[in-house]
């Protein structure tokens, strides 16, 4: 199956990792905790938009959240693993992408007020 991800670059992102670099693991899990946090709504979004179509069923209408560091993003994608259990449906493919992306269009001002939010919050909490 072609590779169904939908991405949105967060620019900063490999700075504020950086930054994140020195301190406590717990304030780095915090971190990565509220950016999934962050992209929650457009994960959610989709689930929906997937639900609308015919003779979806699990484990093919839930989706994940992930984080690149190295790419800089945050990304969401289907949750199913390729194996034996569910077979691929590669003419699914351009649906799910279809619905990822309009998800996180729709949602991309909510992810970024979060992210401000999440950094606001992460400083004053730790005293940055």
């Amino acid at each position: 199956m072609p590779s169904a991800v939908v991405s949105t670059r967060v620019r900063g992102l490999t700075e504020l990792i950086r930054a994140f670099d020195g301190i406590e693991r717990d304030v780095v899990r915090e971190l990565v905790d509220e950016l999934a946090e962050a992209a929650n709504p457009a994960r959610r979004e989709a689930t929906t938009l997937m639900h609308e179509m015919v003779n979806v069923r699990p484990p093919y209408d839930s989706f994940r959240i992930g984080l690149s560091k190295g790419e800089k993003k945050v990304w969401i994608a289907p949750a199913w693993r390729t194996t034996g259990a569910f077979p691929p449906r590669p003419e699914m493919a351009p649906h799910i992408r279809k619905r990822m992306k309009k998800a996180v269009e729709h949602n991309r001002v909510a992810v970024i007020k979060k992210i401000r939010e999440m950094c606001d919050r992460i400083a004053d909490h730790h005293g940055f």
